[in-house]
C-alpha cells in the first residue's frame, strides 16, 4: 500500500512539474530578430526569454535543479525603459522572482531534464549548446525522473513530454 502511495505521489508531482515547465517553453521568444529566445541550454539547466505575464520586454526565466532535488524556477523582469536587447540587472528588490515548481527531482546526466530539437526534429547536442546550435531550436524534450524516498526500492516514475516553441518564429504584422 505504502509503495502504491509513493508511485501516486510521485505521478502527481511529476504532473505539476511537467505542467509549469510546459507552460513556461511555450511562452520561448525572440528577444529581437536574429536572437536565441535561449541564453544556456544545457541538459538540466535553461535560461530563456519568454513572455509570462504581460510586460513590455519579454521576462528572463531560469528553471534549475537544486542540490535539493527541487526544481526552481526564476523570472526577472527587464529594466523598464530598456530596449532590445534587454538589460536584466538588480535594479530593484522585486525585479526578481523564485519560486518553488516541485520536488523530488532524480533527474542526473544519463537522464537529462531537456533535450533540444531543430525544425526537422534531429536532436541537437551535446549540451550545453553553442550560440549556433540555440538559434535552431525549434522544440524541447521534457524527461521528469520523479522519486520520493522510501524504504522501498522502486524504480523513479518518469514523465516525458514535447513541447513545441510556437512563438520562436512568430512575426508581428506591421
Amino acid at each position: 500500500v505504502e509503495g502504491t502511495d509513493r508511485r501516486l505521489q510521485n505521478l502527481d508531482e511529476g504532473r505539476i512539474l511537467m505542467a509549469t515547465v510546459s507552460k513556461d517553453l511555450r511562452t520561448a521568444i525572440r528577444p529581437a530578430p536574429g536572437i536565441s529566445p535561449f541564453v544556456v541550454a544545457d541538459a538540466n539547466h535553461m535560461e530563456l526569454y519568454g513572455n509570462l505575464n504581460p510586460t513590455p520586454a519579454p521576462r528572463l526565466i531560469e528553471l534549475s535543479i537544486s542540490t535539493n532535488d527541487e526544481l526552481v524556477e526564476e523570472t526577472t523582469i527587464a529594466m523598464p525603459t530598456a530596449v532590445a536587447p534587454y538589460v536584466y540587472a538588480d535594479y530593484d528588490a522585486d525585479d526578481t522572482e523564485v519560486r518553488l515548481v516541485g520536488r523530488y527531482v532524480n533527474n542526473d546526466a544519463a537522464d537529462p531534464l531537456f533535450t533540444y530539437y531543430d525544425s526537422d526534429s534531429n536532436e541537437l547536442g551535446p549540451t550545453p549548446l553553442t550560440a549556433g546550435q540555440r538559434l535552431a531550436v525549434r522544440s524541447i524534450g521534457i524527461s521528469f525522473s520523479v522519486k520520493k524516498d522510501s524504504g522501498f526500492a522502486r524504480n523513479p516514475t518518469v514523465i516525458r513530454n514535447r513541447v513545441r516553441l510556437p512563438n520562436v518564429d512568430y512575426q508581428e504584422v506591421q
